[in-house]
């Protein structure tokens, strides 16, 4: 029996190291399943803020669009609202 006691110590050391590796392979897993959800939502992310960017984007030149046609207005389209031309001038 003396002979068999390394051998049942180095199976016991062997079975160990594999449900080590195996636990390894799991976590690596979940990690590997984290990494891709982040990503995910990084990404989802990024284009919500390039949209509400290009959404205020898009204010700002609606805003200087209207306030250029305003201004082109000026004081000569209030004088035309004021004293408006006649046909018969």
């Amino acid at each position: 029996m003396n002979s068999l006691e390394p051998n049942a110590d180095r199976f016991k050391q062997i079975h160990q190291e594999l449900r080590w590796q195996e636990s390894l392979k799991k976590d690596i897993a979940r990690l590997g399943a984290e990494i891709t959800a982040a990503r995910e939502r990084y990404n989802t992310a990024t284009k919500r803020a390039m949209n509400h960017e290009g959404s205020i984007a898009e204010r700002v030149v609606k805003k200087r669009r209207t306030a250029t046609s305003d201004e082109s207005l000026g004081s000569r389209g209030m004088f035309f609202l004021l004293f408006p031309l006649s046909p018969f001038d």
